[in-house]
């Protein structure tokens, strides 16, 4: 006789604040789930740089035009 299927919850948890997370940050060292991304590990102690964002010029604002 087999024991009866059981149903797991596969959700990831974050290690800050101990939310279920669909999306998330990972520790590339110790593998930790964040929701947010913090440049220190809270695990392992890991440093990570800020992501590169890219350069926004600033253009020039456009009239509007009556119709």
């Amino acid at each position: 006789m087999l024991p009866s299927a059981v149903k797991v919850d596969y959700h990831a948890s974050c290690f800050c604040h101990h939310r279920l997370v669909d999306v998330g940050h990972v520790c590339s060292v110790c593998l930790s789930i964040f929701c947010q991304f913090t440049p220190i590990c809270s695990m392992c102690q890991a440093h990570f740089k800020l992501p590169n964002l890219p350069l926004v010029k600033a253009g020039k604002s456009k009239k509007k035009k009556n119709a």
